[in-house]
């Protein structure tokens, strides 16, 4: 049995995020980009979505904004947000 790589293993998690991700956009790519703004096309969502590139920290943090925390940029870069502490009253509109 082949285990799974670390890589791959990133792979899977962010695809099922994005699962998450779209549902709470109803489910349209061109409308998650058009939140996230900074020059996101579809095709970038599209990306994500089907596991061709991961989801950089920093677009995850745009991300979690763009569907008002439905989910947060520490599921998508756990390694990186590590011990991420949440305002109880943060922002969004930041």
């Amino acid at each position: 049995m082949k285990t799974e790589t670390e890589k791959e293993k990133v792979k899977r998690r962010h695809m099922r995020l994005m699962v998450r991700v779209m549902k709470a956009v109803g489910g349209n790519q061109s409308e998650l980009a058009r939140r996230i703004g900074k020059n996101v096309v579809q095709g970038h969502v599209y990306q994500w979505c089907n596991g061709l590139t991961p989801v950089s920290s920093e677009f995850a943090v745009l991300i979690e904004r763009a569907v008002d925390g439905a989910v947060g940029r520490e599921e998508f870069n756990p390694h990186i947000f590590e011990g991420f502490v949440r305002a109880k009253q943060e922002s969004r509109a930041a």
